[in-house]
């Protein structure tokens, strides 16, 4: 055999080891267990594996995530990601949390579309912290970068169709995640998300004042604002026993006197938000303790506390600087007022950490979700204050939905709708999506 017999030979012999290697790498990676292929990911640590009735595989990861996507010098930090398992061969759905994720839970969406789940908690919330918060990166040009990784990461398991959703601040994250990345999902589902277009909104206080329930009842939000500050003096001793039951500060805000004006003003935010209902509301403050009780249960104060202002901190510096927030309408109380003449809640800001706030992000992405957000389904409660900030849809120019249940609150999820509405939504993801929906 001469030279170039032994040089063919040896190329189809090299040849063929190399086809068999490669037959029997591909072999095993189908064979792989989930655990296994989520090791074999580039940055990425598992922490805990447990199941559940519907997933009986899920995971608490963490992902390295840098600080800029533009500028690793700045360093990393880990993201906390829960990871429900159901099926390779189904959807997948990226929850966007707006806060912090303290654990793992079955979505509403995920258990409606019956896909595997990824919950990501939003960075500079929870254990996703840097060691040091450098705040001009937390805008959604960053968070959504971080979900655009993670959903690159987990595509290499998962490749069937992806679902995005979130729920108010997590539901704006959602739409901005389209907007940036609009190739990453084939769907998404926001829940009662608003798009702010000021700093303090003006729509929502001209909303609370004019459109939830009747004027009857409006009125005796109203009238109860209107007790609670006229006799605020009588009650402040009954509200710093309760303060110091809930561990409430307020030295942030001004003091405890501020912090009782701020929650007084906040008061009809939270009943309209949250859907408390207007029979409840005491006519009168002869009984102090059951007032006490009712304040607590609806509790429009702790938001002013210095708890609320350091845990929340990122959601007030997002909401300051490019995401949005409201104000009140303190004309109606200004003669009764003596600490929250000018509300706003720049005392969140610990040092004066600087804004610069903008809306031209939002302005950007709300003609986006207008004219071109395809494949996306909003869900509102027509009573929630954070409804006068709703997107606003060009019908002849895109597929998508927008569901509003007329006494909705902040609370409303697809099962309030009618079944009707429910199989248009079904049908709907399921062309999306690409699967059937059982």
């Amino acid at each position: 055999m001469n030279l170039k017999q032994n040089f063919v030979y040896l190329f189809i012999l090299f040849s063929g080891l190399l086809f068999f290697s490669c037959q029997n790498e591909q072999k095993t990676d189908e064979n792989w267990t989930l655990s296994q292929k989520l090791s074999a990911l580039e940055n990425v640590q598992i922490m805990t594996e447990k199941g559940n009735e519907i997933y009986p595989q899920s995971y608490k990861l963490l992902i390295r995530q840098p600080i800029s996507h533009k500028d690793t010098s700045l360093g990393f930090f880990w993201q906390k990601v829960y990871l429900s398992h159901k099926n390779l061969n189904r959807p997948t759905t990226i929850i966007t949390e707006g806060y912090t994720a303290n654990y793992n839970y079955i979505s509403e969406i995920a258990d409606f579309t019956q896909t595997n789940q990824i919950i990501v908690e939003h960075r500079y919330f929870g254990e996703s912290k840097p060691d040091s918060l450098l705040w001009e990166y937390l805008n959604l040009e960053q968070v959504t970068a971080d979900l655009h990784y993670i959903k690159e990461l987990f595509a290499t398991i998962y490749t069937k169709k992806w679902l995005s959703s979130g729920i108010s601040k997590g539901g704006q994250t959602s739409i901005a995640y389209s907007y940036f990345y609009p190739k990453d999902v084939d769907a998404s589902v926001p829940y009662v998300a608003p798009l702010t277009l000021e700093r303090e909104d003006s729509r929502i206080p001209t909303f609370i004042k004019n459109i939830p329930g009747n004027e009857l009842s409006r009125k005796k939000v109203y009238d109860f604002q209107i007790l609670l500050l006229k006799n605020k003096k009588k009650l402040l001793p009954a509200f710093k026993k309760l303060a110091k039951s809930k561990a409430w500060t307020f030295n942030a805000v001004g003091g405890i006197e501020s912090g009782f004006e701020h929650g007084v003003l906040e008061f009809s935010f939270a009943l309209w938000q949250w859907g408390y209902s207007i029979d409840k509301i005491p006519e009168n403050i002869e009984n102090v303790d059951s007032l006490m009780s009712y304040l607590s249960y609806t509790d429009p104060f702790s938001f002013f506390s210095d708890n609320d202002a350091e845990n929340l901190r990122p959601y007030f510096y997002q909401a300051l600087s490019e995401m949005g927030i409201y104000t009140y309408d303190t004309e109606p109380f200004s003669e009764l007022l003596d600490y929250a003449q000018n509300p706003n809640f720049e005392f969140t800001m610990e040092n004066k950490i600087p804004t610069n706030y903008s809306n031209k992000l939002n302005i950007e992405i709300n003609n986006w979700v207008k004219n071109s957000g395809n494949n996306s389904i909003y869900v509102y409660g027509g009573y929630d204050p954070w409804y006068a900030a709703a997107v606003e849809l060009d019908s002849l120019k895109i597929n998508s939905i927008k569901l509003v249940k007329p006494d909705g609150s902040h609370r409303t999820r697809l099962h309030d709708f009618s079944e009707s509405k429910q199989r248009e939504i079904k049908d709907s993801l399921e062309k999306w999506l690409n699967t059937t929906i059982e």
